[in-house]
């Protein structure tokens, strides 16, 4: 089962990756592969594709204006770009899978500001696709400017070579994120990511080598890639799976 989960997991990631790296995908493309890749699927009934947009472009302006919305919409699924942007919020229930529940995953690490940002540029998108008045304008950020939640190449995790830091637990390291194009395949192969270790405070080296993803604090893009500027040790966290936090 693990296995199979890993593998959701990683045609999840593969799928809002991929997303934001075409930066024209169309307006239901663009719907269609978000909810894909936060678990969801999309509402079956036929209702007007442009109503939807409408409707989401809405509810994000809501949420970003600090007005919000009322608690159906916040915390039921709807098959929609509403939930998206409620998971990134934080108020989505848990996810089930073969009778567990788990935790549900924040691509964005929580921003969901740049989430409704996003929702309603696919909005106005849906909107121009029908008027030709009107023209598409393309996402402008990219998967290493908005994610932080990201898969680690294997075994790559390790430490820097050299003595702790002072006198300290504390030590540098370093590992490296995967990004992929294909339904299964990882092939992009991105920088490394240079961050501090406390034994104190962090997992193992012998863990975090075993460990398969990494929440960051920031987009890789805004990590910058000089090792003299790590990642301090406690705005990190690696997971062994993406399908963590089981309630009991």
């Amino acid at each position: 089962m693990d296995e199979e989960n890993h593998r959701v997991a990683i045609l999840r990631f593969n799928k809002i990756y991929n997303l934001l790296e075409n930066n024209q995908p169309g307006s239901e493309v663009f719907r269609r592969e978000m909810l894909a890749a936060y678990g969801l699927k999309a509402d079956p009934s036929q209702r007007d594709p442009l109503e939807i947009a409408k409707m989401e472009e809405e509810f994000a302006k809501n949420c970003l204006s600090g007005k919000g919305s009322d608690a159906t919409q916040m915390v039921q699924i709807h098959g929609d770009l509403r939930s998206v942007l409620a998971i990134e919020i934080g108020i989505i229930p848990l996810e089930s899978r073969s009778g567990n529940d788990y935790m549900r995953r924040q691509w964005f690490g929580g921003d969901w500001i740049e989430m409704a940002r996003l929702i309603i540029c696919n909005s106005k998108n849906a909107q121009a696709e029908n008027d030709s008045e009107k023209k598409t304008e393309p996402m402008d950020k990219t998967g290493k400017q908005l994610l932080k939640f990201w898969p680690i190449v294997t075994e790559s995790f390790k430490g820097v070579p050299g003595n702790r830091v002072s006198y300290t637990s504390r030590r540098p390291a370093e590992l490296r994120l995967e990004g992929g194009s294909g339904e299964n395949s990882r092939s992009v192969d991105h920088a490394k990511i240079h961050l501090y270790l406390n034994e104190k405070l962090n997992p193992s080296f012998l863990e975090c080598q075993e460990h398969k993803w990494i929440l960051l604090p920031n987009p890789p893009s805004k990590l910058g890639d000089d090792p003299g500027s790590r990642v301090p040790e406690n705005l990190w966290v690696t997971f062994s799976e993406y399908f963590e936090g089981v309630k009991t």
